[in-house]
């Protein structure tokens, strides 16, 4: 969540155990920090691999990073409020960098928007809710999802606060 993350996601290569591939080729997912720009990512690459024989493509249709919202502004503060009036006002509620790809990138650099705040209306517990994500049998807890319901819920009505 502090640097730009780099995780390969298809490769093909060879057939059969014993014969070298005549062709690698390999998609690599990054997720890029607001510090850096595609072209610093793909630069980077280039500089680490240092070999000609490797060809890099960029086949993305990528955006640059989003933007760091205000976490001072009256948007993040409506949104501290509906997160303690769904889960509880013990929670220390803590603005952060998420590193998952959203659609907040679409309203960046609209004028009517000039903080997007990116938010799942999901509180997880363990580490075995998290393994489900983007996986086999993606799911969340059936109470959770009921909560997450009344999140956006009680956010479309504390709207009228801004």
């Amino acid at each position: 969540m502090l640097n730009t993350t780099i995780a390969v996601t298809m490769f093909n290569a060879g057939v059969k155990d014993n014969v070298l591939p005549p062709a690698v080729t390999a998609v690599v997912n990054f997720r890029i920090a607001p510090e850096d720009s595609k072209e610093s990512v793909i630069a980077h690459v280039k500089k680490a691999i240092d070999d000609d024989r490797i060809e890099i493509k960029d086949i993305s249709a990528s955006t640059p990073p989003t933007n760091i919202a205000d976490p001072h502004g009256a948007g993040y503060k409506m949104l501290e409020k509906t997160i303690r009036q769904t889960w509880g006002n013990d929670l220390i509620v803590s603005p952060f960098f998420v590193v998952g790809g959203s659609d907040s990138k679409h309203f960046q650099a609209r004028p009517f928007a000039p903080n997007v705040y990116t938010i799942t209306g999901i509180q997880l517990d363990s580490t075995k809710e998290f393994a489900g994500f983007h996986g086999v049998n993606e799911r969340i807890l059936v109470d959770e999802y009921g909560k997450s319901i009344a999140f956006f819920y009680q956010l479309m009505d504390n709207l009228d606060d801004l």
